[in-house]
């Protein structure tokens, strides 16, 4: 097959099916057709599937940049072709010429198409747009150095040597011309092939002020690193126009009070009008002289908010630096996270995305579950994405299972928590059975979320036969060594990333704590080392077989060096602090003391289950209910009467555990356990 036609759409309802017609009237045949429906809530999707397109539903919604990807990834033809649902192709041999060009010519990347002076949308705007634009890309330059995803082709063997579009642009931003400058400093041309045309839905008047003002603030950046203008539209000559012309609106203002600056006016008003000559020679041989005027002046606004945009983004990289520090002192992770004190639903939650494993470890307090999972009653992404929009800011969200990287979806997860409740840290589990795996997971969360910490926990219960006998894998060892290595490339190139090896210490190996550490320290310089004791329903009693003194002899191996403990983000002593008040009451609980603290379980903490079950913590046998049962809505489930009913349970101390999580919780949220937090930082300053 030689073409892949791909087409981002999100609620594209009104353009869609202009477009897929201009597509399938081609007379050319060799080729398919990909819409990826990226969330869409209208009926872009069934539009798709009555043209026969292979419709590709993504969800949530993941922007132009990550759609056109999963499209590259899922094509099959040699050259991929990129239109925007608002686009249509002009001519029915459209993709019969470009057939041509790219056999003609082996030494180009790609092509960019030009776009008809004819709009599909009426309004002035539009129609100044189609024939500026035509103007633009009708002037003499063979190629171009950015790249425009609404009508271009490109082989997809070159996606595999440049990479993809960054996924960081979560809108229609400049991922196009990020990919083409990536395109052209490794040495491939983008052809301009002006006898192929297409015809667009232009931006209207307000869709023009925003997204002038948006783009520019980030084409600014880009060209900044580069120092270079493109050969046609960002080139060195609308750059001084748009400087110019810009000009003239201050200037302008200042003449009326003071007129004096008229001269200043008139000068660059001549200097605007030279640059824009062309333009105006253009109309008039098109017979559209009547428009000169209103598109003048649209021109001078448009100039204007370029300036605006781009001028307001350098203006910010000069002051980057103070405005991180003053950042880093107000929002830090830790100082944010005391909005949890104040907030309506917990900020920490701990679900199971999975209770499917390939591990079956001897202490493993989830085994029941384990041993009877069905994937066909796990919460789907709709489902998640609903519990995530009725809960508030988050702090913490563990991804667990089972091994959640069994779930294909896992890095969508930690998007919808990333996007809609401002998630702070992250951390996963996993067993390392999976390594390639996880560190595709590990990258694509990386590369596509913005405001989470990332903590990686790699099971570690043991050296060499004794971690795999303990975990019921052979060659388990190897792998979790793998996938550290694998990680730790990441590490290096990653500010909020932390790789953790935790040990769960039991029967089987509680001897064996400090030949574990010092295996870590020298073998996995960069991960930090933490443990937690075997806990609940194990599925081998024995595992259990541990007395109070075993606890407080391992903590205090792994309290005496610091590089146990994690450091990759300021304040991260708090954290410290933390774990080590914790292990105190743990050690207590451990050697018969009741509870003395109170526990926030349920209340800032709770644990949902692959099922949507909630609970309070993974200790306790009883339920709140069912997500599934209470609309998705964690604040309808905590305000039920069984919910009252099993807190009140927790609250009157008459529950005690040595569940590390709901402990640490509770010292955050506790202001009676600050003291000793308090103590515990100056001890260790």
């Amino acid at each position: 097959m030689l073409f892949s036609v791909v087409v981002p759409a999100y609620n594209a309802q009104e353009t869609l099916a202009k477009c897929l017609r201009s597509v399938y009237k081609q007379k050319f045949s060799d080729y398919e057709v990909i819409v990826v429906d990226d969330g869409s809530t209208d009926n872009t999707a069934q539009i798709a599937s009555d043209f026969l397109a292979r419709v590709i539903k993504q969800s949530p919604n993941v922007g132009p940049a990550a759609a056109r990807n999963i499209s590259i990834k899922a094509s099959q033809g040699e050259i991929v072709v990129f239109i925007d649902a608002d686009v249509a192709f002009r001519d029915d041999d459209a993709l019969a010429k470009l057939a041509e060009v790219f056999k003609g010519r082996n030494d180009i990347a790609g092509v960019i198409m030009i776009k008809d002076k004819v709009p599909l949308n009426p309004g002035p705007t539009p129609f100044y747009w189609a024939l500026y634009k035509y103007y633009l890309w009708n002037k003499p330059a063979e190629y171009q150095t950015s790249f425009t995803t609404e009508r271009s082709a490109v082989r997809r063997e070159i996606f595999d040597s440049v990479g993809y579009f960054n996924e960081k642009y979560k809108k229609a931003d400049v991922e196009d011309f990020e990919f083409g400058y990536r395109l052209s400093e490794a040495g491939h041309k983008l052809l301009i092939v002006r006898d192929i045309k297409v015809m667009h839905h232009f931006e209207t008047f307000q869709q023009t002020t925003k997204k002038t003002l948006k783009r520019s603030w980030q084409w600014i950046r880009l060209f900044l690193k580069r120092k270079k203008f493109d050969p046609v539209y960002s080139s060195q000559e609308r750059g001084i126009k748009t400087l110019i012309a810009a000009a003239l609106v201050p200037v302008f203002l200042l003449a009326i009070v003071w007129p004096i600056w008229l001269w200043l006016l008139s000068a660059l008003f001549i200097i605007y009008l030279y640059y824009n000559l062309g333009f105006y020679l253009f109309l008039i041989k098109d017979r559209k002289s009547i428009f000169i005027l209103p598109f003048t002046i649209l021109d001078i606004y448009i100039c204007f908010l370029t300036a605006l945009g781009a001028g307001s983004s350098v203006i910010v990289l000069l002051i980057k630096k103070p405005l991180e520090i003053i950042r880093s002192k107000i929002k830090n992770k830790y100082v944010n996270g005391l909005r949890g004190l104040f907030a309506k639903t917990p900020t920490y939650i701990i679900l199971y995305v999975t209770a499917r494993c390939n591990a079956r470890c001897k202490m493993c307090f989830y085994w029941r579950d384990i041993d009877l999972a069905d994937q066909r009653q796990e919460l789907s992404l709709e489902e998640i994405e609903k519990i995530s929009q009725s809960f508030g800011f988050l702090q913490y969200l563990t991804l667990t299972g089972g091994e959640p990287t069994l779930r294909n979806d896992l890095p969508a997860i930690a998007r919808i928590f990333d996007r809609n409740n401002n998630l702070q840290f992250l951390s996963i589990p996993t067993n390392s059975v999976l390594v390639d795996k996880t560190k595709e997971v590990v990258e694509e969360i990386l590369r596509t979320t913005n405001n989470l910490y990332l903590k990686m926990c790699l099971s570690l219960d043991g050296l060499g036969q004794t971690h795999d006998d303990i975990r019921g894998v052979p060659g388990l060892f190897a792998k979790a060594l793998a996938n550290y290595n694998n990680l730790v490339k990441l590490k290096e190139t990653v500010k909020d990333f932390e790789i953790m090896i935790n040990m769960t210490i039991s029967s089987y190996n509680v001897h064996q704590v400090k030949e574990v550490m010092n295996f870590v320290r020298t073998k996995m310089p960069k991960a930090v080392f933490d443990a937690c004791w075997t806990r609940g329903d194990a599925r081998l009693e024995e595992s259990k077989s541990l007395a109070a003194e075993d606890y407080k002899k391992a903590m205090d191996l792994i309290n005496q060096d610091q590089r146990n403990f994690s450091s990759g983000f300021s304040l991260a002593k708090i954290m410290v602090a933390n774990k080590l008040v914790a292990r105190d009451l743990i050690y207590l609980i451990l050697s018969g003391k009741r509870r003395i603290f109170p526990c926030t379980a349920g209340k800032k903490m709770v644990i949902i289950s692959e099922r949507g079950e909630v609970k309070p913590c993974e200790i306790l046998p009883f339920s709140f209910g069912n997500l599934r049962n209470f609309n998705y809505d964690i604040k309808k489930i905590l305000n039920s009467s069984k919910a009252k009913e099993v807190l009140d349970h927790v609250k009157n101390k008459k529950c005690v555990c040595t569940f590390e999580n709901a402990i640490q919780n509770s010292i955050v949220n506790s202001p009676s356990l600050w003291p000793k937090l308090l103590m515990k930082i100056i001890k260790n300053k």
